[in-house]
């Protein structure tokens, strides 16, 4: 198993990380497994290598778990899930998984799980349910138990509901004020007494009391009494009257619902309810530690508070759903904090019922799953990037025998995986060249963990490369032994690739215009020249008008052959001299110098209307929108690039507002 754990390393990141991360053959085999998926089998580190994968399912999903195995590495696509799987020792537990299908060079397919263990999310989410449903018991009203006491005569009336609650047949014994020695807890005997007491000795025509009553099952129940006192002229008691009321289930769910309470705030997960309008009614702890604010600042306002401008359309759809008795389960969308930080959410939103039935609000947990996204990524990144790269990528011990190399070795070496894995990776190198790497690395690996160095390097047909070489070293998933990580690129494609990469820095991928960055900073060089030449300086802010209906209508392609278009009309409008940028999305900006009077603009603010207004046709369909336009113009005065930006842009905002396809000058 040590052999084919080495043949299958994971990254670092995801030997430490707490999900669960596998590594699956064609029959279901594990090939590699990290600590937290073994764990949370019950099995020791690596004790699953070389067991099916159905070894955690129940026996009767055994033949559709491996056709869903196969259909996957087969046909690809997605394949995500929740399962109802088994510990080693017998106990359930509910997970949910996310796979990757990875084909080697050689034509295995490989499946890359990583399961998250959510049963105590499901536990709780079922026991809210539970508790919801029995705060609504709370709000139904008692039945009360009447009775009634002629002190004068000595007849005593009690309701069959008094009988009932304490679990008797209607008289089935005489009501002559020796049934509360029959009736009453031990310890309460003495305080009914004087209770009795107390209500002869006063004037009060009141009294409330509570006390244990003993139930016909032998059970005690916690009943609260209410008496009501009649007087004769001369202030003599002459009959009680009052309800008794069965206070038992009552504490017990009072009890329950500071349960319920307690675990809503001292879970992690945010737990929030709403209004069938979206307007936060409760808010606990843990929304505070994920959002950032507090119950006070959140509760009365609306939900989409924590939404992005481009997702508020989700409330909506989720609002829509919930009044017609659905429940949105595990829906993964994005969210913001108070500080402005990005989170990635999953969140459960049920509707909360009164008791009636009737949908009146709905109740939201809401879990952060920012880390396993970026695990999420982080493990297709690194194996797109590890078969996909132009580097040559070798792994190798600390004997200098190869354990793994990508296919951009073998292009750059000629030679083939199955020549190189078990040799020694000295072999692409001279004598005198191996005695060189071996003591540059060696100090710079202790001192450093890592090396970079030039050198002359062989290829397979014996021709000699230069090669930029940087070795790094990284612990084995299992022992406390080390590998190390050789990349290496002939230098001249390493000169051509970071030119290219300076480039994009600079530039939109889509559109090949400036970018913001690029734009910024010829904004504040031309700022500095009109400082020092007293020339006026122009931004011209450009949104898209139903840029996002294309997208919605057409597509994404066809969305992306629109800016193309527009972009390509726009540079046509401009002079040499101006800079046109694609600041992201559908908006676009314009730096226009030696511009000092709104006059010079007019024109070109005309073309650009033009432009962005005539119609674009993209395959079959016509695409029509329109563009509004925010200006502002630098004069004399001293404006950063970051305030002429931002006016141009609140000057669009006013384009947009009064009618769209039309510009409109910043006043200041």
């Amino acid at each position: 198993m040590e052999t084919m754990q080495n043949r299958f390393p994971l990254d670092p990141v995801f030997v430490n990380a707490p999900i669960g991360v596998a590594i699956m053959d064609y029959d279901g085999r594990y090939l590699a497994t990290n600590p937290a998926y073994s764990a949370m089998y019950g099995y020791t580190d690596g004790e699953l290598l070389g067991l099916c994968l159905t070894v955690v399912f129940p026996q009767a999903m055994h033949e559709r778990v491996i056709d869903l195995h196969h259909k996957f590495l087969d046909e690809g696509g997605e394949f995500s899930g929740e399962w109802d799987v088994l510990r080693r020792d017998g106990h359930q537990l509910h997970v949910i998984s996310h796979s990757v299908r990875i084909e080697q060079p050689d034509g295995e397919k490989l499946r890359f799980v990583y399961v998250t263990d959510i049963t105590e999310r499901r536990q709780l989410e079922m026991e809210l349910r539970q508790n919801e449903e029995r705060m609504t018991l709370v709000m139904r009203g008692t039945d009360d138990a009447y009775f009634d006491a002629d002190l004068v005569s000595g007849k005593r009336n009690y309701s069959r509901r008094w009988w009932e609650m304490l679990g008797y047949e209607v008289n089935a014994w005489p009501l002559d004020g020796s049934h509360w020695q029959r009736l009453a807890h031990p310890d309460e005997l003495e305080k009914i007494i004087a209770t009795l007491e107390e209500i002869q000795g006063s004037d009060a025509d009141r009294f409330e009391a509570t006390w244990r009553l003993r139930h016909a099952d032998g059970s005690y129940r916690t009943i609260l009494t209410r008496v009501y006192v009649t007087r004769d002229e001369s202030g003599k008691i002459t009959r009680l009257t009052g309800a008794n009321t069965d206070m038992t289930d009552r504490i017990r769910i009072e009890m329950e619902a500071r349960r319920y309470q307690s675990i809503v705030e001292s879970s992690n997960d945010a737990i929030i309810s709403k209004s069938l309008d979206g307007i936060v009614l409760s808010w606990n702890a843990g929304a505070t530690r994920m959002f950032g604010y507090t119950a006070a600042e959140m509760i009365g306002r609306p939900i989409t508070v924590l939404m992005p401008s481009d997702r508020i359309d989700e409330e909506d759809l989720i609002l829509g759903r919930i009044k017609v008795g659905e429940t949105v389960e595990h829906f993964e969308t994005l969210r913001i904090s108070k500080d402005g930080r990005e989170i990635d959410i999953s969140a459960t939103i049920s509707p909360v019922r009164d008791a009636q039935g009737h949908i009146i609000g709905a109740s939201k947990i809401a879990r952060d799953i920012s880390f396993k996204k970026v695990m999420e990524s982080r493990l297709v990144l690194t194996s797109a990037v590890f078969a996909n790269t132009s580097e040559g990528v070798a792994i190798f011990d600390l004997r200098g025998i190869v354990v793994e190399v990508n296919p951009a070795f073998e292009k750059i070496t000629g030679y083939r995986r199955g020549e190189v894995i078990g040799k020694n990776v000295t072999r692409l190198f001279s004598e005198e060249e191996v005695t060189h790497i071996q003591a540059s690395m060696r100090r710079s690996l202790g001192k450093d963990g890592h090396y970079q160095g030039e050198h002359w390097a062989r290829r397979k047909d014996g021709q000699a490369f230069a090669a930029l070489l940087t070795v790094s070293t990284i612990p084995v998933i299992r022992d406390d032994a080390y590998q190390y990580v050789a990349i290496f690129a002939d230098i001249t494609t390493l000169r051509r690739r970071q030119e290219k990469l300076e480039y994009l820095a600079q530039h939109d991928v889509l559109t090949d215009l400036p970018n913001r960055s690029l734009f910024a900073d010829r904004l504040q060089q031309a700022l500095n020249l009109s400082k020092r030449q007293s020339t006026g300086v122009a931004v011209v802010f450009i949104d898209l008008d139903g840029f996002k209906s294309v997208n919605d209508r057409f597509g994404h392609a066809a969305g992306d052959t629109l800016l193309q278009t527009i972009s390509g009309r726009l540079k046509e409008c401009i002079r040499d001299s101006d800079t046109l940028a694609r600041l992201g999305g559908d908006e676009f900006a314009l730096l226009m110098t030696d511009i000092r009077l709104k006059d010079e603009c007019l024109p070109l603010l005309q073309r650009l209307l033009t432009a962005c207004a005539a119609p674009i046709v993209i395959g079959s369909n016509v695409c029509v929108v329109s563009a509004s336009i925010g200006v502002a113009i630098k004069g004399e005065q001293d404006l950063t690039p970051d305030t002429l930006l931002m006016r141009a842009d609140q000057a669009m905002y006013l384009a947009k507002e009064t009618g769209k396809n039309r510009f409109h000058f910043h006043s200041a």
